[in-house]
Parts: structure tokens; C-alpha cells; sequence
């Protein structure tokens, strides 16, 4: 089991508008989220758990500082965490000019104003992956951390993660309350299952949004560097998260009938959106 800094097994989540959150997610920072000021020149990215957040952190953070050296992780500034030894990041973040890096996986309903409806010059770019491969990746973390509460058993965890009574609250209000954005030119919506297929031209596209150019060269080197198959140094914290990072893992889990469930609450929630996934 990964032992983490931050709590320990026996450390209750923080209980907020009906979801739950770890320890170190307190209600004075959720509550100061309506007050925290996006600044010209920010970029933020947003995902739900386990769609790949800290690989995307780790791209932008590729392209905006570095083409030519490997990026190693800088300060993490998770906007809604307070980390052990340090201010609440919200409040770090004030004494840091832009362009700041800023990384939350707040709803939009909870989201600071500046960045559930953007008026300055800020690029968000979220980052969604289906919810059957979520889950999956999901329930084995619940297993390995001990600073989640640990699954009685799939099947429970199934039922949880539909209902939303996991950490986070539900992946299925998360998207759709992003995906409501697509059409506001301050974001860019980003699949994972792209990242996988086609990190290239995803990579390319990510680059092209944060108006950075870079040359093939560059973008291969980005792709190199922040790949899934590219070796990982030990003790970066992408090393302590990742596990397969494949599309359709959870067809070695899903029953049919389970897999049914999810379609049907997948269509129940996204039909008319325009938003569809490859499930493999």
C-alpha cells in the first residue's frame, strides 16, 4: 500500500455540499473558491480523479517551460488543497505572477466564478476519459492509497461510483458541468483516449492553444518525454500513480450486465451533448 503524506486511513473526508473530499480539501478552501481571482494569462487544467490529471499537468508544464530539457515536476499548485508544511495553495498562488500553472478538480458548480464563466485572459483545458475506464482506475487506487477509503467490493464500488458517493462526488455532474463550456473559446476539452492514440497531434493541438509554437521536433520531444511507454525516474510522483494507462482496462472487469448499467447511465446523462468516448 502507497502511504501518502497528506492523512492517514483513519482521517475522515471533509464533507461538502453533499460530497466528499480528502482531508487536506478543507471547507475554509472550498468556501474561499468564490473569492479567489483568476489573473490574465493563467492556465488551469481540470479533470476528474484518475482521468489522467497529473499527465496532462506534466504536458503543459513540457510545453510552456521547457522544449529541449526533460521537464521534471515543479511546484504543484493544486488550487483547492493545502498541502503539509504550506499555506492553502489559493492563498500561495496569490504572490505568484502570471503565467501561473494552476491544476483543480473542483466542479464548476464549486469552481471560483473567474474560471466556471471566464471573462479575462486565461486558457482551461480539461481533461475527460470515459467513465468505465475511470471507475476501473478508480477502484484499484482505492486499493493502493491509504488515504481513500477502501472499496467493500466492486460490485459496491460500482453502485458508489454511479451515485457519485466516492471522493469528488460524481464523475457524471463533473463533465457535463464542464462540457457545457465547449463552446467558450477559453477552453479546450481534451480526451485521454486521444492522448493515447494520437499524442502527436493532441500534443500539436494542447501547444496551439496555449499559443506556444513549437516545431515537429519539439512536439516530439514533448511526446517522448511525457509518454505512457517512456520509463519513469523513480520517486516522480507520476511513477507512485501510474498503473496500466490503457484504454479499455475495464472490459477485465465489467460484467455485461454491469456494462449495460453504465452505457445507460452514460446516455441518460450525455445524450443531445455532443459528447461521446471510445470505450477501446
Amino acid at each position: 500500500m502507497a502511504t501518502s503524506p497528506y492523512s492517514g486511513p483513519d482521517i475522515p473526508y471533509t464533507e461538502y455540499k453533499g460530497r466528499q473530499f480528502l482531508s487536506w480539501v478543507t471547507q475554509d478552501n472550498l468556501e474561499a473558491m468564490q473569492n479567489f481571482e483568476l489573473k490574465d494569462g493563467d492556465v488551469v487544467t481540470i479533470g476528474y480523479p484518475k482521468t489522467g490529471t497529473h499527465w496532462i499537468r506534466k504536458i503543459v508544464r513540457q510545453i510552456l517551460h521547457e522544449k529541449t530539457e526533460r521537464c521534471d515536476e515543479d511546484v504543484d499548485f493544486g488550487l483547492e488543497h493545502t498541502y503539509p508544511g504550506r499555506l492553502p495553495c489559493h492563498v500561495e498562488l496569490l504572490d505568484v505572477a502570471p503565467p501561473r500553472l494552476i491544476h483543480t478538480f473542483l466542479s464548476r458548480d464549486l469552481a471560483p466564478p473567474g474560471l466556471a464563466r471566464p471573462s479575462k485572459k486565461i486558457k482551461v483545458l480539461v481533461l475527460m476519459r470515459n467513465p468505465k475506464d475511470v471507475c476501473t482506475s478508480y477502484y484499484h487506487w482505492s486499493h493502493q492509497v491509504n488515504y481513500l477509503k477502501t472499496p467493500e467490493s466492486w460490485e459496491t464500488f460500482l453502485a458508489d461510483f454511479l451515485e457519485g458517493n466516492v471522493q469528488r462526488g460524481s464523475y457524471y455532474d463533473h463533465v457535463l458541468g464542464w462540457w457545457e463550456m465547449k463552446e467558450d473559446p477559453h477552453f479546450l476539452f481534451i480526451k485521454y483516449e486521444d492522448l493515447k492514440k494520437t499524442m502527436f497531434s493532441t500534443v500539436k493541438k494542447i501547444a496551439a492553444f496555449l499559443n506556444k509554437t513549437l516545431s515537429d521536433e519539439e512536439v516530439e520531444f514533448v511526446v517522448k518525454s511525457c509518454s505512457f511507454e517512456t520509463p519513469i525516474e523513480p520517486g516522480e510522483k507520476l511513477a507512485r500513480i501510474k498503473r496500466k494507462g490503457v484504454v479499455g482496462d475495464w472490459k477485465n472487469y465489467f460484467t455485461e450486465p454491469q456494462s449495460e448499467v453504465f452505457d445507460n447511465r452514460f446516455k441518460k446523462t450525455f445524450e443531445g451533448s455532443g459528447l461521446e468516448f471510445e470505450f477501446e
